[in-house]
């Protein structure tokens, strides 16, 4: 976990969730990736997420690129 502070943000800061899980994937049933991130990105929280399967090379989402543990 990360805290963020500043501008917008709670004076204490706040916790930003990250997590990634393996799910079925959407098209083939093969084992796929699945994240969420919150990012501080200025003054605001924004949220990604998306699913990624190496098996069809399936994708969708936020980029998946964007984050990765």
């Amino acid at each position: 976990m990360t805290r963020a502070y500043g501008g917008c943000i709670e004076p204490e800061g706040m916790e930003l969730d990250e997590r990634h899980d393996t799910v079925p994937c959407p098209r083939c049933e093969a084992p796929a990736r699945s994240w969420f991130c919150e990012r501080a990105e200025s003054g605001s929280i924004n949220t990604y997420s998306g699913l990624r399967c190496t098996a069809c090379d399936y994708q969708e989402g936020d980029d998946p690129n964007d984050w990765e543990p």
